[in-house]
């Protein structure tokens, strides 16, 4: 699955003037350096630990940490990456919200550039925000290769992890970036990788920033409820179940193993498994489906509290309902009804 990743480009102002403060690097190596980072290029960073100052380029750092202050003035602790470097392909197409950039094909290039932005008008259609205007648009990448792919994620390390599909990072200048690869006889998939990212995208601009993400059950969910829209005889549809995952989901709820709905909640992503992802879609399946869309219909105000700050939890209580074991019942009845396609 994909994920939202902050990157940091050249921000030298970010480093300066920090006391009593301790950046960590943790390279490839297995290896740890405590310092302050003093600079941050593309390519390489400097960090001034107590024998001086020493130089590492990006093939060499795993990841870092940096120390800024907060909203409450205190030093807090955020997890970085270096900003991606610039990506250059012979394909590019430019919509209103996004810059396809693709060494597939000009079609391809073309082609996402029409979905994303039909996807883009389903959200706003769904989630009216209060301002969906940016100042750049987002980049989405689309490689030919796996390898290509994953030396942009920064997965090209020995023993990094196989599976990744896609990914959406967000930098602090405020550039968003989604991308993904060409998977052979898989047309469907590629595209299904860019909607799941799009949806952690625009989850973003709804929610006013990384500080104020939603819970990861939603953003899950929604990410993969709107990863199996696709054009049905020149129609956009969203909300298309996706029958190998409800297949799993139905065995484990009718063998008990499922997590209770209070746990997925405040699940992170650690301990995030399939069967979550699962879940957290037939959840949001659920509210925009059952109860004459009654439960859709209380989204805006959901978002709206989340967005002011309020607590995940009674937001949801205020929003939804207070009654969870109730709740975890009618979801069980309703999952366990869908009807599967019968196997070919």
């Amino acid at each position: 699955m994909g994920r939202v990743i902050l990157a940091l480009g050249l921000f030298v102002a970010f480093c300066c003037g920090l006391a009593a403060r301790a950046d960590v690097l943790r390279l490839r190596n297995g290896q740890s350096v405590e310092g302050k980072v003093e600079r941050i290029e593309a390519d390489k960073l400097v960090i001034q630990t107590k024998d001086g100052p020493k130089e590492f380029t990006r093939e060499q750092v795993k990841s870092f940490s940096v120390q800024r202050p907060g909203p409450n003035g205190k030093l807090e602790t955020v997890e970085l990456q270096f900003k991606p470097k610039p990506v250059v392909m012979p394909f590019v197409e430019e919509t209103e919200h996004y810059v396809i950039k693709t060494d597939v094909s000009e079609k391809a290039a073309k082609n996402a550039g029409k979905a994303m932005e039909q996807l883009y008008k389903v959200f706003t259609e769904i989630f009216r925000p209060e301002n969906d205007k940016v100042d750049s648009k987002t980049e989405v990448v689309i490689f030919a290769k796996e390898e290509d792919f994953r030396r942009l994620a920064g997965l090209d390390a020995t023993g990094a992890p196989k599976g990744q599909l896609g990914f959406f990072r967000a930098m602090p200048d405020g550039q968003t970036q989604i991308a993904t690869y060409r998977r052979e006889g898989d047309e469907f998939g590629t595209m299904n990788t860019l909607y799941h990212e799009a949806t952690h995208q625009f989850l973003l601009l709804v929610m006013g920033g990384p500080k104020k993400a939603p819970p990861l059950w939603l953003n899950e969910g929604l990410a993969v409820y709107f990863e199996n829209s696709r054009w049905e005889n020149g129609v956009f549809k969203t909300g298309i179940i996706p029958n190998e995952r409800l297949a799993v989901l139905q065995k484990a709820l009718r063998a008990g193993l499922c997590v209770h709905l209070a746990d997925l909640m405040k699940r992170g992503k650690d301990t995030y498994d399939a069967l979550c992802y699962s879940e957290s879609w037939s959840l949001i399946y659920f509210f925009i489906k059952s109860d004459g869309g009654a439960h859709a219909k209380r989204f805006a105000e959901y978002f709206k509290m989340l967005r002011e700050g309020k607590d995940p939890d009674e937001a949801f209580k205020t929003c939804f309902t207070a009654d969870l074991d109730k709740l975890e019942r009618a979801w069980k009845k309703f999952v366990l009804e869908i009807k599967l396609p019968p196997k070919k």
